[in-house]
């Protein structure tokens, strides 16, 4: 038996070699915080610079994910520095530390859903710059699709869209 990938969905801004890509969706980065501070500053903003959300302790990803890569990438460009006061792995144990209070993060507005609103916390979403990544749907480029895959693949660009 040799092993294949048929699709795999992706946050990845590059191409890969011998790999087909297919944009399937955009989600937008958010500054999530229980800090009363946060609340009392921003709790009727729109949405929150990225210079100001440098300014908070951050409980973030440890590297490589892609996610801290693009935060420490515009802090570069911004040349501004972050304040990692903790690099923890899985959004559960992200989104407990922030309910917790250890300190503010920064996740797709997906994985915010799992900290109750009635709890007090700040959801923003990040401006100036916008930060988003790009979910893609990436397939092999010189080989053929089975039927299922193909059925696979259909089903997810419907569903997607029907989002």
């Amino acid at each position: 038996m040799t092993a294949k990938l048929d699709l795999s969905i992706l946050f990845h801004d590059e191409p890969l070699r011998g790999f087909e890509r297919l944009p399937l969706f955009i989600e937008r980065l958010h500054f999530v915080s229980m800090d009363p501070l946060a609340r009392k500053k921003f709790g009727r903003a729109r949405s929150i610079d990225f210079a100001e959300v440098v300014k908070w302790p951050l409980v973030l990803p440890s590297r490589p994910n892609s996610i801290r890569l693009m935060l420490e990438r515009e802090a570069l460009r911004a040349n501004r520095e972050l304040k990692v006061i903790a690099e923890l792995s899985g959004v559960k144990t992200i989104v407990g530390a922030v309910e917790a209070g250890l300190g503010s993060s920064i996740m797709m507005a997906a994985n915010t859903i799992a900290i109750s609103p009635t709890k007090g916390a700040v959801f923003l979403p990040i401006s100036n710059p916008t930060m988003d990544r790009t979910a893609w749907l990436f397939q092999p480029e010189h080989a053929s699709l089975t039927v299922a895959a193909t059925r696979v693949r259909e089903l997810i660009i419907a569903l997607v869209r029907s989002l």
